[in-house]
Protein backbone atom coordinates (compact mmCIF):
# COMPACT_ATOMS: atom_id res chain seq x y z
CA UNK A 1 0.00 0.00 0.00
CA UNK A 2 2.97 2.45 0.42
CA UNK A 3 4.20 2.37 -2.93
CA UNK A 4 0.69 2.95 -3.93
CA UNK A 5 0.36 6.51 -1.37
CA UNK A 6 3.19 7.19 -3.46
CA UNK A 7 1.95 7.23 -6.54
CA UNK A 8 -0.93 9.23 -5.70
CA UNK A 9 1.21 11.90 -3.49
CA UNK A 10 1.31 10.61 0.08
CA UNK A 11 5.23 10.86 0.77
CA UNK A 12 5.18 11.70 4.10
CA UNK A 13 2.68 11.23 7.28
CA UNK A 14 2.20 15.31 6.98
CA UNK A 15 0.80 14.56 2.93
CA UNK A 16 -1.60 11.67 4.66
CA UNK A 17 -2.40 14.07 7.61
CA UNK A 18 -4.09 16.67 5.03
CA UNK A 19 -6.63 14.24 3.79
CA UNK A 20 -9.57 15.56 5.33
CA UNK A 21 -12.64 12.92 6.52
CA UNK A 22 -15.38 14.23 4.09
CA UNK A 23 -18.06 12.68 6.70
CA UNK A 24 -18.02 11.16 9.75
CA UNK A 25 -20.26 7.68 10.34
CA UNK A 26 -22.23 7.79 14.35
CA UNK A 27 -21.53 4.45 15.69
CA UNK A 28 -21.39 6.37 19.24
CA UNK A 29 -24.16 3.69 20.51
CA UNK A 30 -26.95 1.53 19.52
CA UNK A 31 -30.03 2.53 18.89
CA UNK A 32 -33.15 0.36 19.54
CA UNK A 33 -34.78 -1.20 16.19
CA UNK A 34 -38.14 0.24 17.35
CA UNK A 35 -36.74 3.99 16.83
CA UNK A 36 -34.93 3.73 13.84
CA UNK A 37 -35.69 6.50 11.38
CA UNK A 38 -35.09 5.90 7.27
CA UNK A 39 -32.46 7.96 5.33
CA UNK A 40 -30.84 8.41 8.15
CA UNK A 41 -27.20 6.06 9.74
CA UNK A 42 -27.50 4.46 12.20
CA UNK A 43 -25.58 1.46 14.32
CA UNK A 44 -28.61 -0.99 15.71
CA UNK A 45 -28.48 -4.66 16.78
CA UNK A 46 -31.47 -7.26 16.73
CA UNK A 47 -31.50 -11.46 16.83
CA UNK A 48 -32.14 -12.92 13.94
CA UNK A 49 -35.93 -14.08 13.00
CA UNK A 50 -35.95 -15.45 9.50
CA UNK A 51 -33.53 -16.01 6.70
CA UNK A 52 -34.42 -16.36 2.99
CA UNK A 53 -32.64 -16.27 -0.41
CA UNK A 54 -33.91 -16.67 -4.03
CA UNK A 55 -34.23 -14.63 -7.11
CA UNK A 56 -36.28 -11.64 -8.19
CA UNK A 57 -39.12 -12.88 -11.17
CA UNK A 58 -38.05 -10.32 -13.45
CA UNK A 59 -34.59 -10.13 -13.61
CA UNK A 60 -33.34 -13.43 -12.21
CA UNK A 61 -31.24 -11.25 -9.83
CA UNK A 62 -30.11 -13.53 -7.02
CA UNK A 63 -30.81 -12.21 -3.23
CA UNK A 64 -30.42 -12.95 0.17
CA UNK A 65 -32.49 -12.07 3.05
CA UNK A 66 -32.47 -11.98 6.95
CA UNK A 67 -34.86 -9.89 9.06
CA UNK A 68 -33.93 -9.13 12.56
CA UNK A 69 -36.13 -8.49 15.57
CA UNK A 70 -35.57 -6.88 18.92
CA UNK A 71 -38.55 -5.81 21.47
CA UNK A 72 -40.97 -4.15 19.09
CA UNK A 73 -39.06 -3.59 16.24
CA UNK A 74 -37.97 -5.40 12.65
CA UNK A 75 -35.75 -4.74 10.24
CA UNK A 76 -35.25 -6.37 7.02
CA UNK A 77 -30.90 -6.69 5.43
CA UNK A 78 -30.94 -7.36 1.78
CA UNK A 79 -27.82 -8.33 0.34
CA UNK A 80 -27.38 -9.07 -4.09
CA UNK A 81 -25.33 -11.73 -5.07
CA UNK A 82 -23.74 -12.49 -1.11
CA UNK A 83 -21.10 -15.55 -1.44
CA UNK A 84 -22.65 -18.48 -0.11
CA UNK A 85 -19.75 -18.79 2.81
CA UNK A 86 -21.24 -15.56 3.83
CA UNK A 87 -24.63 -16.70 3.62
CA UNK A 88 -23.70 -19.87 5.71
CA UNK A 89 -22.42 -17.39 8.25
CA UNK A 90 -26.21 -16.45 9.29
CA UNK A 91 -28.24 -18.78 11.51
CA UNK A 92 -31.96 -18.26 13.08
CA UNK A 93 -31.57 -16.96 16.35
CA UNK A 94 -27.96 -15.11 15.92
CA UNK A 95 -27.66 -11.67 17.31
CA UNK A 96 -25.82 -9.58 15.12
CA UNK A 97 -24.83 -5.56 15.11
CA UNK A 98 -25.79 -3.87 11.71
CA UNK A 99 -24.78 -0.55 10.77
CA UNK A 100 -26.60 1.04 7.59
CA UNK A 101 -28.92 3.46 5.85
CA UNK A 102 -32.78 2.19 6.78
CA UNK A 103 -35.10 2.63 3.51
CA UNK A 104 -38.61 2.76 4.14
CA UNK A 105 -39.98 0.09 1.59
CA UNK A 106 -43.69 -0.18 1.67
CA UNK A 107 -44.04 0.52 5.26
CA UNK A 108 -41.24 -1.67 6.32
CA UNK A 109 -37.52 -0.13 6.95
CA UNK A 110 -35.07 -2.40 5.15
CA UNK A 111 -31.05 -2.09 4.90
CA UNK A 112 -29.40 -2.85 1.63
CA UNK A 113 -26.03 -4.27 2.49
CA UNK A 114 -25.60 -3.26 6.03
CA UNK A 115 -22.65 -3.77 7.39
CA UNK A 116 -23.16 -6.48 10.28
CA UNK A 117 -21.03 -8.55 12.68
CA UNK A 118 -22.10 -11.34 15.66
CA UNK A 119 -23.15 -9.75 18.71
CA UNK A 120 -22.66 -11.14 22.44
CA UNK A 121 -25.30 -8.74 23.86
CA UNK A 122 -22.12 -6.10 25.19
CA UNK A 123 -22.77 -2.62 24.27
CA UNK A 124 -19.72 -2.13 22.06
CA UNK A 125 -17.08 1.08 22.61
CA UNK A 126 -18.61 4.21 20.88
CA UNK A 127 -16.83 5.32 18.14
CA UNK A 128 -16.92 7.43 15.38
CA UNK A 129 -15.53 7.15 12.08
CA UNK A 130 -14.22 9.29 9.76
CA UNK A 131 -14.95 8.33 6.22
CA UNK A 132 -11.93 9.74 3.72
CA UNK A 133 -12.48 10.44 -0.05
CA UNK A 134 -11.72 7.30 -1.77
CA UNK A 135 -7.86 6.32 -3.50
CA UNK A 136 -7.32 4.13 -6.29
CA UNK A 137 -5.80 0.95 -4.57
CA UNK A 138 -6.41 1.45 -0.96
CA UNK A 139 -9.11 -0.16 0.45
CA UNK A 140 -11.30 2.44 2.71
CA UNK A 141 -10.44 0.48 6.02
CA UNK A 142 -6.78 -0.27 4.98
CA UNK A 143 -6.61 4.16 5.03
CA UNK A 144 -8.70 4.73 7.76
CA UNK A 145 -5.80 2.04 9.97
CA UNK A 146 -3.02 4.04 8.13
CA UNK A 147 -4.48 7.21 9.33
CA UNK A 148 -4.73 6.02 12.79
CA UNK A 149 -0.87 5.34 12.82
CA UNK A 150 -0.72 8.95 11.47
CA UNK A 151 -2.62 10.41 13.99
CA UNK A 152 -1.27 8.24 17.04
CA UNK A 153 2.55 9.48 15.62
CA UNK A 154 1.69 13.02 16.38
CA UNK A 155 1.81 12.43 19.63
CA UNK A 156 5.22 13.65 21.06
CA UNK A 157 5.64 16.23 18.34
CA UNK A 158 6.90 19.70 19.75
CA UNK A 159 4.28 22.29 19.93
CA UNK A 160 4.38 24.79 16.73
CA UNK A 161 2.84 27.67 18.60
CA UNK A 162 4.03 28.90 22.47
CA UNK A 163 1.04 27.86 24.63
CA UNK A 164 0.82 31.39 25.94
CA UNK A 165 0.30 33.01 22.64
CA UNK A 166 -2.51 30.72 21.44
CA UNK A 167 -4.01 30.47 25.12
CA UNK A 168 -4.35 34.59 24.64
CA UNK A 169 -5.91 34.04 21.15
CA UNK A 170 -8.26 31.35 22.65
CA UNK A 171 -7.31 28.77 19.99
CA UNK A 172 -5.88 25.33 20.32
CA UNK A 173 -2.58 23.96 19.63
CA UNK A 174 -3.44 22.94 15.84
CA UNK A 175 -1.66 19.27 16.17
CA UNK A 176 -4.59 18.73 19.00
CA UNK A 177 -6.68 20.04 16.41
CA UNK A 178 -5.53 17.74 13.66
CA UNK A 179 -6.25 14.87 16.56
CA UNK A 180 -9.52 15.64 16.73
CA UNK A 181 -10.47 16.58 13.28
CA UNK A 182 -9.49 12.83 12.32
CA UNK A 183 -10.79 10.37 15.70
CA UNK A 184 -13.27 13.21 17.17
CA UNK A 185 -14.24 11.71 20.83
CA UNK A 186 -16.75 9.21 20.55
CA UNK A 187 -18.26 10.72 24.30
CA UNK A 188 -19.32 13.66 22.56
CA UNK A 189 -22.88 14.78 23.33
CA UNK A 190 -25.10 16.22 20.58
CA UNK A 191 -25.64 15.46 16.73
CA UNK A 192 -22.12 15.46 14.78
CA UNK A 193 -21.35 18.25 12.88
CA UNK A 194 -19.50 17.72 8.75
CA UNK A 195 -15.79 18.10 9.52
CA UNK A 196 -15.23 21.33 8.03
CA UNK A 197 -17.88 22.69 10.14
CA UNK A 198 -16.46 21.44 13.34
CA UNK A 199 -14.34 23.35 15.67
CA UNK A 200 -11.29 21.80 14.79
CA UNK A 201 -11.98 22.09 10.90
CA UNK A 202 -12.68 25.55 11.68
CA UNK A 203 -9.29 26.50 13.73
CA UNK A 204 -7.32 24.71 10.87
CA UNK A 205 -8.95 26.64 8.29
CA UNK A 206 -7.76 29.71 10.35
CA UNK A 207 -4.02 28.02 10.82
CA UNK A 208 -3.79 27.60 7.02
CA UNK A 209 -4.44 31.27 6.06
CA UNK A 210 -1.77 32.16 8.89
CA UNK A 211 0.92 29.87 7.74
CA UNK A 212 -0.30 31.55 4.37
CA UNK A 213 0.47 34.93 6.28
CA UNK A 214 3.57 34.04 7.11
CA UNK A 215 4.98 32.87 4.24
CA UNK A 216 3.79 35.97 2.26
CA UNK A 217 5.29 38.47 4.56
CA UNK A 218 8.92 36.71 4.67
CA UNK A 219 8.54 35.95 0.62
CA UNK A 220 7.91 40.02 0.89
CA UNK A 221 10.46 40.90 3.71
CA UNK A 222 13.11 38.84 1.43
CA UNK A 223 12.09 40.89 -1.65
CA UNK A 224 12.55 43.96 0.50
CA UNK A 225 16.40 43.19 1.03
CA UNK A 226 16.90 42.80 -2.56
CA UNK A 227 19.54 44.83 -3.94
CA UNK A 228 18.00 47.53 -6.54
CA UNK A 229 18.33 51.43 -7.81
CA UNK A 230 16.38 54.22 -6.53
CA UNK A 231 14.98 56.29 -8.94
CA UNK A 232 14.82 60.54 -8.99
CA UNK A 233 12.67 62.24 -6.20
CA UNK A 234 11.72 64.18 -8.81
CA UNK A 235 11.20 63.35 -12.60
CA UNK A 236 11.18 65.48 -15.22
CA UNK A 237 10.27 63.35 -17.70
CA UNK A 238 6.97 62.41 -15.35
CA UNK A 239 6.47 65.67 -14.07
CA UNK A 240 6.23 66.88 -17.90
CA UNK A 241 3.65 64.00 -19.08
CA UNK A 242 1.60 64.43 -16.20
CA UNK A 243 1.44 68.29 -16.93
CA UNK A 244 0.98 68.34 -20.43
CA UNK A 245 -2.37 65.91 -20.17
CA UNK A 246 -5.82 67.81 -21.02
CA UNK A 247 -6.84 66.53 -17.54
CA UNK A 248 -6.08 66.69 -13.93
CA UNK A 249 -5.27 62.82 -12.25
CA UNK A 250 -8.37 62.42 -10.06
CA UNK A 251 -7.87 62.37 -5.73
CA UNK A 252 -7.56 58.27 -6.29
CA UNK A 253 -5.46 58.21 -8.97
CA UNK A 254 -3.18 61.20 -7.36
CA UNK A 255 -2.74 58.75 -4.25
CA UNK A 256 -1.93 55.30 -5.96
CA UNK A 257 0.85 57.50 -8.19
CA UNK A 258 2.29 59.24 -4.72
CA UNK A 259 2.61 55.55 -3.52
CA UNK A 260 4.04 54.11 -6.99
CA UNK A 261 6.46 57.03 -6.66
CA UNK A 262 6.97 56.12 -3.01
CA UNK A 263 8.03 53.13 -4.06
CA UNK A 264 10.40 53.83 -7.25
CA UNK A 265 12.58 56.19 -5.20
CA UNK A 266 13.99 53.90 -2.72
CA UNK A 267 16.31 51.12 -3.35
CA UNK A 268 14.78 48.25 -3.63
CA UNK A 269 12.65 46.39 -6.36
CA UNK A 270 8.74 47.27 -6.49
CA UNK A 271 6.54 45.07 -6.78
CA UNK A 272 3.33 46.54 -7.03
CA UNK A 273 -0.03 45.34 -8.86
CA UNK A 274 -2.24 48.82 -10.06
CA UNK A 275 -5.89 47.15 -10.21
CA UNK A 276 -8.86 49.47 -11.84
CA UNK A 277 -11.29 49.65 -14.04
CA UNK A 278 -11.57 50.08 -17.90
CA UNK A 279 -10.41 53.86 -18.55
CA UNK A 280 -9.99 54.35 -14.96
CA UNK A 281 -6.10 55.89 -15.43
CA UNK A 282 -4.05 53.05 -15.02
CA UNK A 283 -1.31 53.25 -18.24
CA UNK A 284 -1.21 57.17 -17.16
CA UNK A 285 0.04 56.17 -14.10
CA UNK A 286 2.26 52.96 -15.53
CA UNK A 287 3.73 55.74 -18.26
CA UNK A 288 4.43 57.89 -15.39
CA UNK A 289 6.24 55.22 -13.67
CA UNK A 290 8.35 53.78 -16.90
CA UNK A 291 9.93 57.78 -17.53
CA UNK A 292 10.64 57.49 -13.77
CA UNK A 293 12.71 54.75 -13.93
CA UNK A 294 14.12 56.43 -17.62
CA UNK A 295 14.95 59.78 -16.07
Amino acid sequence: MEAVLKTRGFEVVGDLLGLTPLRYEDRRSLAPLEQLEADREVLTAGRIQSIREGRFPKSGRPYFEITVAEGEGRLLALWFRLPVHLRRTFKAGQRLILFGRPQDYKGSLSMVHPEVRPWDGVPPPGEVRPIYPEIEGVRPGALRRVMGQAVQDLTGLPAVFPRTWLEAHRLNDPLDDLRTLHRPPADRPGPLPRPEESRAGRNLALFELLYLQLILMRSRARQNQAAGWACPENSKLAADFLAGLPFRLTPGQDRAWEEIRGDLITPRPMNRLLQGDVGSGKTVLALAAALTAVD
